[in-house]
């Protein structure tokens, strides 16, 4: 499956997007990122006020189109645990 991650707000406020192949990712990061996007799945479930109170933070949008079918999530980077930020994060450095 290919994805587009962007990654936008930060001290700098820069916006940054990659695509990627999940299927050239290690097996458990690429299945990972798929399971999120297929279920619309987040780890933590809570309330997404952090937008509005909290300055500086990573924003992140992943999404993938299959046929007419687009398949996007959203979220802060106070919106999942560290293991998918980390995964995410890692994508970015290693572009």
């Amino acid at each position: 499956m290919k994805i587009e991650i962007e990654r936008s707000g930060g001290f700098a406020g820069i916006t940054k997007k990659i695509t990627v192949d999940t299927e050239k990712l290690p097996k458990n990061v690429g299945n990972n990122i798929e399971e999120h996007l297929t279920k619309k799945k987040l780890i933590n479930t809570r309330p997404n006020t952090v937008k509005s109170k909290t300055a500086d933070c990573y924003y992140y949008k992943i999404s993938s189109q299959t046929g007419n079918e687009k398949q996007e999530i959203e979220f802060s980077e106070f919106d999942v645990d560290n293991k998918i930020r980390r995964m995410v994060n890692n994508l970015f450095s290693k572009q």
